[in-house]
């Protein structure tokens, strides 16, 4: 089972546990976590070598989920790491805008179950596990081709 650092970003504590109890349910990662309260706080927090998926709410104070959607997607080496809002909001003009204007990579609306969870971001884990496995295989060729 691949090892996945989860960056949980929400201004509610008892969301964010929830979230996070969710993730382990879905069984598709071990999951290790950061959390953030807001945007913000999740900006300064956030190291692209180590986080390898966030999960944020849309409605936060100081900055948005949307607007650390945007911030995280303005730098180039960031874009590998997959956001999935999880939020109230349902209107179809706010899942285009998070999906197609800023480059989100999934829409999960609250409330939700482990196994709406698990439909939702399965395949990103997936992918997750592709490129770890992939950076394992071409850091560990010099030192296996040395012992071999």
């Amino acid at each position: 089972m691949i090892k996945v650092t989860a960056m949980v970003v929400d201004d509610s504590k008892v969301m964010r546990n929830l979230v996070k109890q969710t993730l382990k349910k879905t069984g598709l990662a071990e999951f290790e976590f950061q959390e953030a309260e807001d945007g913000e706080e999740a900006l300064e927090k956030f190291d692209e070598t180590i986080t390898d998926i966030v999960f944020a709410d849309w409605n936060m104070p100081r900055m948005s989920g949307i607007a650390l959607a945007k911030e995280i997607r303005n730098n180039e080496k960031n874009r590998r790491v997959p956001i999935i809002m999880v939020t109230s909001e349902k209107a179809m003009g706010k899942v285009e805008q998070a999906l197609d204007e800023v480059g989100a990579n999934a829409y999960v609306t609250k409330p939700f179950t482990p196994d709406e969870m698990k439909q939702k971001i399965e395949k990103i884990i997936a992918s997750l596990g592709n490129k770890k496995q992939q950076k394992s295989d071409k850091s560990g060729g010099f030192f296996k081709n040395l012992v071999s």
